[in-house]
């Protein structure tokens, strides 16, 4: 965003800005979700905020190398998306770039691999496909987050111009000791080590655990905690010390009027910038695109 368009934030105006997300998440080799989503908006200071943080992902991830605990809400649902969830934060003034985008994975030669609809919402003014959620590995289709050269394509519409943005994936990381962890019960006492191979090794990864306890009888008494942990994906191990474990409440006798719930998990992506012309004149103040990927085992922390 340029000096002039940050004055007009500081002043309390507004900028218009575009913010496209694509997503990958899975809690097992059977159970994955992929979804991509774009909104192009006027936004004051804070909503500039809002948006970056639902399509960028958690603002708060710690420097390379660090770990942080944190106290988290008690809801295991949230607890669960919170790690890279999109629910994006829509002014009323939402701009029209034609009545769908394409997302495109490029071949070999002018034939893509894959050509992937995001039609605009109705009365909503985002675009998003429609949440594919999948059995298999195949998931009827390429991964959004297939490594290679993609296109963002746009036709124009009454308020955004025709425009192309391109941007670069690496292949995805693998968790290659997911297995070892899912639906296992994980000591706190003892360091946990995550191993993984791929990924660019110029991007980052992120470990997070989470656990709560929800006492229905005693809602006072629910809590819930998490930390995360900020590491290069070039080193392909990271151990996290007892100290930090042990902050995460562990796993309650079982009850009908408490529930628990706990995961582990690896994240990692990257964030481009884009620009398109306005029908008004200029273009957009600021535009991102971001990819996210996302692997969760589900776990009982002891």
């Amino acid at each position: 965003m340029n000096a002039a368009a940050l004055a007009k934030l500081d002043a309390g105006g507004s900028v218009t800005i575009g913010a496209f997300l694509a997503s990958h998440q899975n809690t097992g080799p059977l159970v994955q979700a992929d979804n991509a989503m774009a909104v192009f908006q006027d936004a004051t200071a804070d909503m500039v905020f809002q948006t970056t943080r639902s399509y960028a992902g958690n603002l708060a991830a710690p420097p390379p190398g660090l770990c942080v605990s944190s106290v988290a809400t008690p809801n295991f649902v949230t607890g669960l998306l919170a790690i890279n969830t999109v629910s994006p934060y829509l002014l009323p003034t939402f701009h029209d770039a034609g009545p769908s985008l394409t997302l495109v994975l490029q071949g070999a030669g002018t034939n893509p691999q894959a050509v992937i609809s995001l039609p605009q919402q109705s009365g909503a003014g985002d675009y998003t496909t429609a949440n594919p959620y999948c059995l298999s590995l195949g998931c009827n289709g390429p991964a959004f987050l297939t490594g290679g050269s993609w296109t963002l394509n746009a036709p124009g519409g009454a308020d955004v111009g025709a425009f192309t943005a391109g941007f670069t994936l690496p292949t995805m990381p693998q968790w290659t000791n997911a297995e070892s962890f899912d639906g296992q019960n994980v000591p706190r006492s003892s360091n946990l080590t995550v191993t993984w191979t791929g990924g660019d090794p110029n991007d980052m990864l992120l470990i997070s655990g989470y656990a709560e306890v929800l006492d229905f009888a005693n809602p006072a008494n629910s809590t819930a905690q998490s930390f995360t942990c900020s590491v290069s994906v070039s080193v392909g191990t990271l151990t996290v010390g007892a100290n930090m474990l042990k902050s995460l409440p562990a796993a309650p006798t079982p009850s009908a009027t408490i529930a628990y719930g706990g995961t582990l998990s690896i994240s990692t992506g990257a964030t481009a910038n884009f620009t398109a012309p306005l029908k008004a004149g200029g273009s957009l103040d600021a535009g991102a695109i971001t990819w996210n990927w996302t692997s969760t085992r589900f776990v009982n922390w002891q």
